[in-house]
């Protein structure tokens, strides 16, 4: 296969691949690397990829460090998908919550609209006692 093909093959899994949350299986990834040699479009990938991995992992961490910002809990059977979280920081956005800047001044993080409007959408059951 040519480096044009396979690019053109590798742009065409990404746009018909469901995503499930941030998977991506190791043989996919091993492709995307190969095509980046030649393929701007698998390079945006990989690049969109880590930063997003970089920015869960942040967040995670974040969590960890302190359990009382963790506001929202997935539902263990119902996948969500990236653009269900799309649209509910879209939605977010809309009802004019964030239309001020954060007391630390600048801009708000998409990330923390996303954990708002998922803690909103998905609360975390109260603690059995």
């Amino acid at each position: 296969m040519t480096g044009t093909a396979r690019s053109a093959t590798f742009a065409a899994a990404l746009l018909f691949t469901q995503p499930v949350w941030a998977d991506l299986p190791l043989d996919k990834y091993q492709e995307a690397v190969k095509d980046s040699a030649t393929s701007t479009d698998a390079q945006a990938f990989l690049n969109g990829y880590f930063i997003g991995l970089a920015a869960g992992l942040g967040q995670v961490d974040i969590a960890r460090r302190n359990p009382k910002t963790i506001n929202f809990c997935l539902p263990d059977q119902l996948p969500v998908a990236a653009s269900q979280i799309r649209n509910l920081v879209d939605r977010a956005i809309a009802t004019g919550a964030f239309a001020q800047p954060p007391a630390s001044g600048g801009t708000w993080d998409v990330s923390i609209v996303a954990r708002a409007a998922l803690g909103e959408t998905f609360p975390c059951p109260p603690p059995a006692q």
